[in-house]
This record gives C-alpha cells, structure tokens and sequence, in this order.
C-alpha cells in the first residue's frame, strides 16, 4: 500500500490509497477454478447409468403419439352427419326400387347377372336401403334380395348420377370377397333424398 495519498494497484484497476479493497471472487480465483455445468444430455446419462446400478427401470427418450385418423369413410360419414347428409341425417332406410346386377363370363362372352329377390319373384327390391351412421361410418345396404350389396365411399367407385331428379341414379360397387364389380340401380327414390345419398357416396 502507498503512503501519502499515493495510488495504489488494485485488482481491478487503480484506487486511492485509504480505501478498501473490494472481497475477492474466489470463484475467479485459480485455487477455486469454477466447475462447468453439467448439461441436461450428460445429467440425463449420469441418472440412467445410476438407475442400471441400483437395478431400476430406465425411462426412454419421449416419443410424440401419433394421432389416429379415422378412415376415409368415417370422416366422411362425420362430415356428412350434420351437412352433406342433409335430409337423410337421423334416417335409417331410404324408400325406392333395388336391382343389382353384375357381369359375368370371360371376354367376349359377358352376360348380365341379376340378383333375385329373397322371395324368388323377380329381381327387384321395393325395400329400398338400410341407412347407417355407427361410429361415424355412413353406409347404405340394400335390403330384400339374395345377397346384400353395401354401399359407402370405401366400396362406391362410380357413380353416374345424370338423372337424379328424376329419382334415378347407379352405383358402381366393388366389395372385398367379390371378384366382379356390382351395380345398384336405384329408381323411384325422391330426388332431394338421392342427391343427398350420391353427395354422401361420391368416391
């Protein structure tokens, strides 16, 4: 320390002499170096190395869950329940005349198959469709003949629909199990009621 009022080196700078020096850091001080910090990753496997010893289950690194999607079908069917559907919402038939048909034969000699009814009387259904919204899965089943076709966006491929005002439209159906595609040929069905069904159905 200078006398007399002289200056005198201090840590950090210079400093009349009479005053007093600051504290030393003794965490800058080359006797106490300061310890890095640990990161999270290293913490993390100083944690798990612990658990391996002391024999106690190891949490994995989080991975995000999946969110799970609905079929097409079905997001369909909920999308339809309050808008699409329109008048058939809340219904569970739809009134009309049914035939079903399908080809059969190989090339060239294709012939036109039609399903009979259950009563053996014809090959017409005036039982019309079972309407269906379980689980938001929108399906239309046809009803009184041989063999039920289920028709839904899963199973609809085509549909020509140039006479729905008149109550007449045909549906293109392939169905798992079945070969041949089938066509259901819907008529005497009201018209707002069939606009409704081939907005519901359109692939």
């Amino acid at each position: 320390r200078a006398r007399g009022g002289s200056l005198a080196l201090a840590q950090d700078g210079w400093m009349a002499s009479g005053d007093t020096l600051p504290p030393r850091d003794r965490s800058r001080s080359p006797l106490h170096p300061r310890q890095p910090q640990a990161s999270s990753g290293s913490r993390r496997a100083d944690l798990s190395s612990l658990a391996r010893q002391l024999c106690l289950p190891v949490a994995g690194p989080e991975t995000p869950q999946k969110s799970l999607q609905p079929p097409r079908a079905a997001l369909a069917g909920d999308a339809l329940g309050g808008d699409a559907l329109g008048v058939l919402w809340g219904r569970d038939q739809l009134t009309g005349r049914v035939p079903v048909e399908f080809q059969q034969g190989g090339q060239g000699k294709l012939r036109t198959v039609s399903l009979r009814t259950l009563s053996g009387e014809g090959f017409i259904s005036k039982k019309g469709l079972v309407l269906s919204t379980a689980s938001g899965y929108f399906t239309a089943t046809t009803v009184g003949l041989i063999r039920d076709a289920k028709l839904s966006t899963d199973t609809v491929t085509k549909v020509f629909d140039s006479f729905v005002g008149d109550g007449k439209a045909t549906f293109v159906v392939k169905e798992k199990g079945f070969f041949q595609e089938s066509r259901v040929l819907l008529s005497h069905v009201d018209p707002r009621d069939l606009a409704a069904l081939v907005k519901a159905l359109r692939p």
